[in-house]
């Protein structure tokens, strides 16, 4: 499972967030958490501000899609 993370939800991603000890169990237990980087440039986040563990893609709409054609499901959340 994968959670793509856009807009203005990236900045919950930074280290030391509430959400911090969260992610760390997902990631844990094998659940992939990515960040838009269209998205952190917008908020003035940078990969290295991110949780650790965190990934990012370049264009969320477009890793999405291109995961959509691989077979994957896609849910909004």
């Amino acid at each position: 499972m994968e959670v793509v993370v856009q807009g203005a939800a990236v900045t919950s991603l930074a280290r030391g967030t509430d959400l911090s000890e969260s992610l760390a169990v997902l990631l844990r237990n094998g659940i992939a958490i990515l960040a838009c980087e269209n998205s952190m440039r917008s908020a003035g986040l940078d990969a290295g501000g991110l949780t650790a563990g965190v990934g990012t893609v370049p264009a969320a709409v477009a890793y999405l899609a291109r995961r959509q054609w691989e077979g994957w499901a896609y849910v909004r959340l």
